[in-house]
């Protein structure tokens, strides 16, 4: 949870030091200090870089397989000697954000403009373990099953990355160049106070989502403006809740209480419109804007996201001379819908936006199973600007594991393709995506998290902010998303907002008609073993065959009780899918003490036959929420093995 009580002294510790408009124009030598500076200045999201180019070098199969670092095969660019040389840039530059999920033990070493001793020589896991410093909490660490680091990694005429292990599996390393017009200082071998206290004031603006309060953006807009306004909001009505006939920025928006946005249907919209443009910046859900997940708040991201029963927003949106920002509530035929109480918060400054600024736009999207072979796009833009952000709901059309999850994003800018992921949970800064403690279920992180996982519903999203690290375009970006290891053949179902500043409104905005507003349920859903939450009885013994196959054993009428939380209220009819062998025992499935089952015999002579056993129907309400396995007296054996539940609602 990033949402906590803010300490007084953390309001002043990322103050500007430098004018928005001078950075943005800046062509001078660029400092550590300068890079740091912007992990925190979030005012300056806005500010178009001109003299750029942003890129990535990964470990993606480059052939269009799915072998994205399994092998280490497409995860370096040579060898020199014992060393694989992982990258090789020439700068001006800075190596904005490095991420893996198979971190090692291995030493790797940056070499700097051409030295022939490393600027920096560590061990591979500790760029993310926070114990060497400059690497440390929370601009470098691990979640979600990957390990990042946003430390920047400067250098002024090259930048050499080799690593000693036999092996490197997956990795990704961004980056930034700078034109000969930007000399840059070099990573500094000995940090001086002032790049220390610079990297403490990033630790602690991170650590704390509070400083957005009213005295902190007071001190980056001296003449900042907040109001606050409830309102009881009907079907089929709409309510301006911000409104300037005059330039300036909105820089916070908060919308309480979060619990009203909640629910199977997305009917309140959130519609915003810069100047005299066409078509609106953001018009989607309120709960996609926030990065609900599946009907329920998830998202609690730096910026952007729901946390304490507030949903909120400090991204500023600049305008030159007029804007308007609305709630929206869509009627929804044969719904019983009712009138919904609100509190709004506003913040905004008279500054307008300049010439060397962007106006924000959140572009939404849904699509539902997309066409085979063509990859799912987030954004397809033209005209100037950078993208900053990435939230998607991620549901399978079809039951079981969640492979679509398998695909590689793609970025195409001004025609060249800049970035090739190596799976879609890497995308979002995470890996191992049905593993423990991995990308397992909701978390979040300052600039990155998972919104859900659940294999039985086989669905699961993320969210990803770019700050220091937004991918800038001169003229067009495709920025795109597989489903499905290869070839985009995976039926699926996509939401999406794509988060970015451009000099160019949008042609079109899609139209969240109602089916577009409502959440996709399942009515057939898959529990697979590996995730399973499992009570033993007495004297019962469990192991795991793989990931995907689990055996139990136990004296007669031992018990396993599965948790099935997952499982919406209803009635489903039940199937096991049992691995039938030599020592298959007799067993039966309980609900609390209501024998649902008939005696199940998985003994077979064919070892290792797998086969899906009818169960009957089980209830699933406030006090039934699970089932249990009984041996029963053995005919054969005492071993019960599975790799599989299935429910049919």
């Amino acid at each position: 949870m990033f949402f906590l009580l803010a300490i007084f002294s953390l309001l002043f510790s990322c103050q500007p030091q430098t004018d928005p408009e001078e950075i943005a124009a800046q062509k001078e030598f660029r400092s550590v200090t300068d890079e740091l500076e912007e992990l925190c200045r979030i005012d300056l999201l806005p500010a178009f870089r001109t003299n750029t180019i942003v890129g990535q070098i990964s470990s993606y199969d480059t052939t269009g397989g799915n072998n994205d670092g399994f092998s280490g095969m497409y995860s370096y660019l040579r060898k020199e000697g014992n060393r694989l040389i992982l990258a090789d840039l020439k700068g001006p530059g800075v190596i904005t954000r490095i991420w893996t999920p198979t971190p090692s033990e291995d030493t790797i070493e940056f070499y700097f403009d051409g030295e022939t001793k490393p600027g920096i020589k560590v061990k591979f896991i500790d760029l993310f373990s926070g114990e060497i410093y400059p690497f440390i909490h929370p601009v470098v660490g691990n979640e979600v099953g990957g390990y990042y680091c946003y430390l920047p990694i400067t250098f002024n005429t090259s930048c050499k990355i080799a690593y000693l292990g036999s092996i490197m599996y997956f990795h990704q390393i961004q980056y930034r160049l700078y034109d000969g017009s930007n000399p840059i200082e070099s990573f500094p071998a000995n940090w001086s106070e002032e790049q220390k206290n610079m990297l403490q004031k990033v630790c602690d603006f991170w650590n704390e989502k509070e400083a957005f309060k009213q005295d902190y953006l007071k001190s980056v807009y001296p003449d900042y403006i907040e109001t606050l306004e409830s309102f009881s909001l009907s079907p089929g009505k709409s309510k301006k809740i911000f409104n300037r006939n005059a330039g300036g920025r909105l820089t916070k928006l908060e919308i309480q209480p979060a619990d009203v946005f909640s629910g199977l249907y997305k009917d309140l919209l959130l519609e915003a419109r810069w100047d005299d443009e066409l078509n609106p910046a953001i018009l989607c859900p309120v709960a996609d804007f926030f990065g609900y997940a599946y009907g329920k708040p998830s998202m609690q991201s730096l910026v952007l996201g729901s946390s304490n029963g507030t949903n909120y927003c400090y991204i500023p949106m600049p305008f030159e001379n007029k804007a308007g920002l609305s709630l929206i509530y869509k009627e929804r035929p044969d719904a019983d819908q009712k009138a919904v109480n609100v509190t709004i918060t506003t913040g905004y400054s008279s500054r307008a936006k300049t010439t060397g600024e962007g106006r924000f736009y959140a572009d939404w999207k849904r699509e539902i199973n997309p066409e085979k072979g063509k990859a799912y796009v987030f954004l397809d833009a033209k005209g100037q600007g950078h993208y900053i952000g990435t939230i998607l709901q991620a549901q399978g059309l079809r039951p079981g594991m969640t492979q679509f999850f398998e695909g590689d994003d793609s970025t195409v800018v001004d025609g060249v393709m800049r970035f090739h992921g190596t799976g879609s949970e890497d995308y979002f800064n995470g890996g191992w995506y049905a593993m423990p403690d991995r990308w397992d279920r909701s978390f979040s992180l300052p600039l990155h998290g998972c919104l859900d996982y659940s294999i039985p519903y086989a669905r699961t999203g993320g969210y990803r902010l770019y700050i220091t690290d937004k991918i800038t375009w001169k003229k067009e970006i495709i920025h795109t998303i597989e489903h499905g290891p290869e070839g985009n053949r995976y039926p699926v179902d996509y939401t999406s907002l794509a988060l970015y500043y451009s000099d160019t409104a949008p042609e079109k905005v899609l139209d969240p008609e109602p089916s577009l507003r409502e959440v996709y349920l399942a009515d057939t859903l898959i529990f697979h073993p590996i995730l399973l939450n499992i009570n033993l009885g007495l004297d019962m013994t469990v192991k795991y065959i793989g990931w995907d196959e689990i055996n139990v054993t136990g004296p007669d009428n031992g018990r396993v009780r599965i948790d099935l939380n997952e499982l919406q209220n209803g009635r489903y009819h039940m199937f096991i899918s049992c691995i039938h062998n030599k020592n298959g025992c007799t067993f039966s499935v309980w609900q609390r003490q209501k024998k649902i089952s008939g005696n199940i015999n998985t003994f077979s002579d064919k070892a290792g036959e797998s086969v899906y056993s009818d169960v009957g129907e089980i209830l699933i309400n406030d006090f039934y929420k699970s089932v249990t396995l009984e041996l029963e007296k053995p005919a054969q054996g005492k071993e019960l093995r599975f790799n599989g539940l299935k429910f049919i609602k």
